[in-house]
């Protein structure tokens, strides 16, 4: 859930299972997914451990998309954003995107020993 693209292959599904095995849910499950789908169906989800099919996780906004070629058109969406950062000027950014100058002694290549 934690991902920036969510997209699923027509033949997944989804769930909070752990309640099945007696734990608490967790891997943040419990705090993104009421925040991706709304409080009532995460609820839903977490307390009965019900699993859904792709069409229902796309029906509540749980991904984005559906593929039935998941693998190739996720080398052609990486290929896109590649190509989108090639050509970005990060020269402006308003954080360096360097090392400062010179560098902390630790970091020299001599330890800082001299």
């Amino acid at each position: 859930m934690a991902a920036d693209f969510r997209i699923a292959s027509e033949h997944a599904r989804f769930g909070e299972v752990w309640i099945k095995l007696g734990c608490v849910p967790a891997l943040g499950g419990i705090y993104l997914l009421p925040r991706i789908i709304g409080l009532a169906k995460a609820t839903e989800l977490i307390l009965t451990g019900e699993l859904i099919d792709a069409k229902e996780a796309l029906r509540i906004g749980l991904n984005r998309g559906l593929e039935s070629n998941l693998w190739a058109e996720l080398e052609s969406t990486v290929e896109a954003q590649l190509q989108c950062f090639a050509t970005k000027d990060f020269t402006s950014s308003p954080l360096p995107l360097t090392l400062p100058s010179p560098p902390h002694p630790a970091l020299s290549p001599s330890g800082g020993r001299g």
